[in-house]
């Protein structure tokens, strides 16, 4: 995979043979998973990552051999013709010349797009092991899949909470060290301008995404956090909704007490028993 990649140096291909070994160990993990709810047969199932590889080895066996270049490459040309029409306006070209030469706009297009990339993939792997976990019960279940869906939806601000420091973070360093390898911040200085003035951009943007992500935590979240305790409830226990109906507990400085109502055999009356 690595001698494929003759242009953009080894890091490339590194990063391609990573995307594949995670994606074989997720297709077996879902091989294993459909298996054991009995979708499928336990052979079939170890099958499922070994005949995709050999599609995928099979696509890049034709690529390399060129079989297909000529209907590619007029449909290559066919979309760059219609990319380089005169009578529509590209938003692309237009943001580029409003941002040109303002580099507090550019540092800050950078930023989102390196952040951004950062969140969708890590929200990916999370959500996709999530998934695969509770696929155990959500495929032994009538509406499991459904159901699950549902999880994961309501999941997502309590995943974007989570990861939103670490993409800030990984988002920020692939910036400025994007930007120092092509060597504009050592122009940057030269020209006169403050190593801390170039990092006003980061500051500004990551103290409004500091007041978004209090909102949702504050808004949201409590919600959200609610309904995906319940289904995931419902989903282990297999549709099967415990009646909690009769519950009660409270709280003092140091003690956490819960009271459930339960029929007496005597007189039929109510009484509360208390449990700790």
């Amino acid at each position: 995979m690595v001698l494929r990649f003759n242009r953009g140096g080894r890091g490339r291909g590194i990063a391609v043979a990573l995307a594949v070994l995670i994606a074989f160990y997720l297709l077996s993990f879902l091989g294993e998973q459909l298996a054991r709810t009995g979708t499928i047969s336990v052979t079939q199932g170890s099958l499922i990552p070994i005949i995709v590889s050999d599609g995928y080895l099979v696509v890049q066996l034709f690529t390399a051999a060129r079989f297909w270049s000529v209907p590619v490459e007029k449909i290559k040309a066919a979309i760059g013709g219609l990319n380089r029409s005169r009578s529509k306006i590209q938003f692309r070209n237009i943001f580029v010349d409003l941002t040109t030469g303002l580099r507090d706009f550019d540092i800050v297009r950078n930023l989102l797009k390196n952040f951004l990339l950062t969140l969708s993939f890590l929200t990916a792997i999370f959500i996709i092991f999530t998934a695969f976990e509770l696929w155990k019960f959500a495929g032994s279940m009538d509406g499991g899949i459904v159901l699950l869906a549902k999880y994961l939806f309501y999941l997502l601000p309590f995943v974007y909470l989570q990861l939103v420091p670490s993409a800030a973070m990984i988002g920020v360093l692939a910036t400025y060290a994007i930007k120092s390898r092509q060597n504009e911040i050592v122009t940057w200085t030269s020209a006169g301008q403050s190593v801390y003035r170039l990092l006003v951009p980061s500051f500004v943007l990551m103290a409004l995404l500091g007041g978004l992500n209090f909102g949702l935590q504050e808004i949201l979240l409590p919600k959200s956090n609610r309904l995906q305790d319940g289904i995931r409830d419902q989903l282990r226990a297999r549709g099967k909704v415990e009646d909690k109906s009769g519950k009660y507990w409270i709280a003092s400085d140091q003690r956490i007490y819960s009271f459930r109502t339960v029929e007496a055999a005597s007189d039929n009356a109510k009484e509360m028993a208390l449990k700790h």
